[in-house]
């Protein structure tokens, strides 16, 4: 049994199990071969192809028996409607950990087993050690999933890289698929207004009492703990399943679906009203989201993630200037604006009044502007081409 790295979990159909079921398929395939009789009663021996030029016709027997056998059945159980979150990164975790290694041993199995004679026990144990050395590369570097790292390293056969690349995107996209579904089931929750309190006081978390204390701060709301919750724990139950590379490439696009969501939820749904309250709270939501994904996916430089809907309220915020009808300085300011949504919210919006003492001191807050002047912004850009 092969050792997995550390943090690597042995899931059922990893690289020794991969191993052996792409090894018993190709035994059976050459044992087919070599009892099958040629022209006058001629049994073709293994010994046969000891020669250079017979032993790539093994060679190509073994590559058409993963392209045309292996894979598709692979496909098939990645594309299976059927899978929840669970099997889906699982079959993630047989992908990565089991097929791809495996795959790269093949062409050293056929090599040793012509070479040898027909030694399968020997062909098989070269297998398996050239299977491990590629999963350190695999778990590497995305670039090591074609050719592992090393001198002398074979390539994998082009036919079985393209179904390869295939089975990964499948992977890949199922995954993606199930989690932004469930995030979306947690963020639908802003269309109901109960996500919002009904004053700013009741928002904010005095100096003294927060973490960090000395300036006044914002409580998250709790639709916002409900999906940051749900975010971090399957990052956290995914973190063995997949390489780390994929884990942040995956999770950082669930970061900006959410976000992309919840924009799309304020401005095109059922809500009612958007006032100072929800665009304070809402900041408050996505600094805490903020938060869980520079720990999530281990990097500083996330903000780009959230970028749609926080220059959105930073823009209200700003007092909601008519500047923004200027190309260039939307461009440069709020590149990430889509004046479409943006015209649409400004249609919901309602003033507020200032309650609570602590808010003159929130750095964020202008000075509010009047529901007439937002409406009348609404209309002109709305009205833009």
């Amino acid at each position: 049994r092969l050792d997995h790295p550390a943090g690597v979990q042995p899931y059922s159909c990893c690289v020794p199990e991969v191993t052996n079921l792409t090894l018993s398929l190709l035994q059976g395939a050459l044992e087919l071969l070599t009892g099958t009789k040629v022209a006058a009663d001629l049994v073709l021996p293994l010994a046969y192809f000891e020669d250079d030029e017979e032993r790539d016709d093994v060679r190509e027997i073994a590559i058409s028996l993963v392209t045309y056998v292996v894979l598709p059945q692979l496909k098939l159980m990645v594309q299976d409607e059927r899978n929840d979150l669970k099997e889906a990164t699982q079959m993630m975790a047989n992908v990565y950990f089991g097929f791809i290694p495996a795959f790269h041993g093949l062409e050293t199995y056929v090599d040793k087993l012509c070479r040898s004679g027909g030694d399968q026990t020997l062909a098989a144990r070269r297998m398996r050690e050239e299977s491990q050395l590629a999963l350190s590369s695999v778990l590497e570097s995305p670039e090591c999933v074609s050719k592992r790292r090393g001198e002398g390293a074979r390539a994998l056969p082009k036919p079985i890289l393209e179904e390869l690349y295939q089975v990964m995107d499948l992977s890949e996209e199922n995954v993606l698929e199930i989690l932004c579904a469930k995030c979306d089931s947690y963020s639908a929750n802003y269309v109901m207004m109960d996500w919002c309190p009904q004053n700013l006081g009741s928002l904010v978390v005095e100096p003294g009492t927060a973490p960090g204390a000395g300036q006044p701060s914002c409580r998250e709301s709790e639709c916002a703990r409900e999906v940051a919750s749900f975010v971090g724990k399957m990052a956290k139950d995914s973190e063995s399943r997949m390489p780390k590379y994929l884990h942040r490439h995956l999770f950082s696009q669930v970061f900006k679906h959410t976000a992309d969501h919840v924009l799309q939820l304020l401005s095109c749904s059922a809500v009612s009203r958007f006032n100072l309250v929800s665009i304070v709270q809402l900041k408050a939501d996505m600094a805490h989201l903020t938060a869980l994904a520079r720990k999530t996916l281990q990097d500083d430089d996330v903000d780009i993630l959230f970028a749609g809907l926080v220059q959105v309220l930073e823009y209200l915020l700003s007092c909601a200037p008519e500047s923004i009808l200027d190309s260039g300085v939307r461009q440069s300011l709020y590149p990430q604006v889509q004046l479409a949504q943006l015209g649409r919210l400004l249609r919901k919006y309602q003033e507020t009044s200032k309650d609570h003492p602590a808010l003159n001191s929130l750095p964020f807050l202008g000075n509010q502007p009047s529901k007439q002047a937002v409406a009348a912004l609404a209309e002109k850009i709305q009205a833009l081409p």
